[in-house]
């Protein structure tokens, strides 16, 4: 009776561990999407770019600037779900709304988004973007 008990006691600690664990990288990657958006609002490229994955840099600091050139754009968002698909691995959804405040011609939308992040050296990055759902206002 006392091993089961033992393993049961191990075995409920192990899943305690990896609950705090998964929670722990839930946050860090919920603050790289958080660092992301304000970044993005507050128009700072060198926050913006330090969220994503080597591969997305140069072409999303080439958009960046051209944004904060030319427009004042206004973005609220919403994170949805966070799901680890492994230890390197994570997709999170976000509802975007994006408005223009000034600047040239813009549709102002909704949308839907999700996220693929990638963890290297320990850190998560922001590797790719899907659109699932958008809605002009």
């Amino acid at each position: 009776m006392k091993i089961i008990f033992r393993i049961l006691l191990i075995l409920s600690l192990s899943f305690l561990v990896a609950c705090d664990n998964d929670s722990s990288e839930i946050d860090e990657i919920k603050s790289v999407i958080i660092r992301n958006a304000e970044g993005t609002q507050s128009e700072n490229l060198s926050q913006v770019l330090q969220t994503l994955d080597e591969p997305l840099r140069e072409n999303n600091k080439t958009i960046c600037q051209y944004l904060f050139t030319y427009y004042d754009i206004k973005y609220d968002y919403d994170i949805l779900n966070v799901k680890l698909i492994d230890d390197t691995t994570a997709e999170v959804l976000v509802n975007l709304t994006t408005t223009k405040i000034k600047g040239p011609d813009f549709k102002n939308n909704k949308g839907k988004f999700k996220h693929l992040l990638k963890k290297k050296n320990g850190k998560w990055f922001i590797n790719s973007t899907i659109i699932e759902q958008i809605e002009y206002l």
